[in-house]
């Protein structure tokens, strides 16, 4: 990492830039509640899309809604899922 430590918490946004980068605690996240999300999904505070691809990508998914209220955390997650 070449920031410095706590730089990226002076932004709006360092919650969702940090989880972006935590692959294994979105790893963990989405195994333990693997056994739950199933059928239509309704993802309520989508931020940025970091936990949307994981969830949507579960077996028992059928069809994922990604909710989030923010518009520009919500213009940031529909560039990274245009069909969503």
């Amino acid at each position: 990492m070449s920031d410095k430590p706590n730089v990226i918490a002076n932004t709006a946004d360092f919650e969702f830039e940090a989880l972006a980068q935590a692959s294994n605690y979105r790893a963990a996240l989405t195994r333990e509640f693997a056994g739950f999300v199933k059928g239509n999904v309704i993802e309520v505070g989508a931020g940025i899309g970091q936990m949307t691809k994981p969830f949507a990508s579960l077996a028992g998914v059928k069809r994922l809604l990604a909710v989030e209220p923010d518009a520009v955390f919500c213009a940031r997650h529909r560039s990274q899922f245009p069909g969503h």
